[in-house]
């Protein structure tokens, strides 16, 4: 009878949930400070039907980018709660292991 071991980095796992963390709150700036800034500056310089298209425009872009900024984290979310998902089950394993 053969044994299959698999391995999960739990630490890499975070790491990776640490930067995905990182760019979603950068994403979250851009969207909520800078591009806010610059629509803001484009309305107070710029009149006219081809203004408000484009203002449409950025408040589109400005929504997508916030709601990618969300998606991103919900993914780190995800990675640490299936990493802590996983060890209870190898911690689980162990256990039972131990007792045979």
């Amino acid at each position: 009878m053969s044994t299959t071991d698999i391995l999960f980095d739990h630490a890499g796992a975070e790491k990776q949930a640490q930067a995905l963390e990182q760019l979603s709150k950068k994403m979250n700036t851009l969207s909520e400070t800078d591009m806010e800034t610059i629509l803001t500056e484009i309305n107070n310089a710029w009149k006219g039907d081809n203004a408000t298209a484009f203002l449409q425009k950025g408040d589109r872009m400005q929504q997508k980018l916030s709601a990618s900024a969300a998606r991103i984290n919900d993914i780190a979310v995800a990675i640490r709660k299936i990493s802590a998902n996983i060890k209870k089950a190898e911690e689980k394993a162990a256990e039972i292991a131990s007792g045979l």
